[in-house]
């Protein structure tokens, strides 16, 4: 008898150690600015601001600043590391981007877009990139842009860019960055 408790204790320790999440207590941005990197794919992402996300890899900061140029192509985001009692157990997150309250207008739908937002699985403990490319010429707002990171109803994290004209924007470059694998 005093067998079957003790397995069913270990049953049930088991089982609740997977039904619940791991709880992240912060997120560290321990780096941001513009980058640079090597697209290898891009995901459908319906709620993300620009209707996609990107895999890269060779990332590498160019310039370590909240300050960022409204050009084609350039690249910008936040390193996030998040911290948690279980370092290697993994959590869902919801990575929010915000723009400026003039919003996006992708010209081909009249969609206006104010901000979006993606569901990552993330291993607590590890780096995870959380970024935005300019990618076409009705992106060049200038203004706040944020990167926040939730966990249920919390915030953990919020990195602030200031997007600037600086001369650079031409919205009739026709230049196709999707199309790139490098920027």
């Amino acid at each position: 008898m005093q067998r079957i408790a003790i397995i069913a204790f270990a049953l049930l320790l088991a089982h609740r150690g997977h039904a619940e999440p791991a709880r992240i207590d912060r997120a560290i941005a321990e780096d941001y600015g513009i980058y640079e990197a090597i697209r290898v794919e891009t995901y459908d992402a319906p709620n993300a601001v620009g209707g996609v996300r990107d895999e890269v890899v060779n990332v590498e900061l160019v310039e370590r600043t909240t300050v960022v140029p409204a050009r084609l192509c350039v690249r910008f985001g936040v390193w996030w590391r998040l911290m948690g009692p279980r370092p290697g157990g993994t959590a869902d997150v919801k990575v929010v981007v915000t723009v400026p309250p003039a919003g996006l207008r992708d010209p081909s739908t009249g969609t206006i877009v104010h901000g979006g937002e993606d569901v990552r699985t993330v291993r607590i403990g590890d780096r995870f990139l959380d970024g935005y490319e300019f990618s076409y010429p009705w992106e060049l707002v200038p203004g706040r842009w944020a990167f926040e990171i939730w966990q249920d109803n919390r915030m953990l994290g919020r990195r602030e860019f200031d997007v600037v004209d600086d001369g650079g924007i031409d919205k009739n470059d026709r230049r196709n960055c999707r199309a790139r694998l490098t920027s």
